[in-house]
């Protein structure tokens, strides 16, 4: 396991106390979102695209976020919903 990377039990340990509606806020928090390189509407997917012509995605700095997504959704294994992920910065 490389340094800074988590166990899919401690993963998934962290993973039970979300629900949907939980709130984060708070510095170093950071979206990675899909971005059609033809049209750049954020600023960050400008600089993406600026970057690299043919990017498909963009990540911003946010102050917070919200989870949106079922409860049953988070609390199963990350190897079954491996798109929920915590980053240290």
């Amino acid at each position: 396991m490389k340094s800074g990377e988590k166990s899919i039990a401690e993963i998934d340990r962290i993973l039970q106390n979300w629900r949907q509606g939980d709130c984060v806020s708070g510095d170093n928090h950071w979206v990675l979102f899909r971005i059609h390189p033809d049209s750049p509407l954020s600023g960050a997917a400008k600089d993406a695209v600026s970057d690299d012509i043919s990017a498909e995605t963009a990540e911003e700095q946010v102050d917070g976020f919200m989870i949106a997504t079922q409860s049953c959704d988070i609390v199963r294994s990350c190897v079954d919903r491996p798109y929920i992920i915590k980053r240290q910065g």
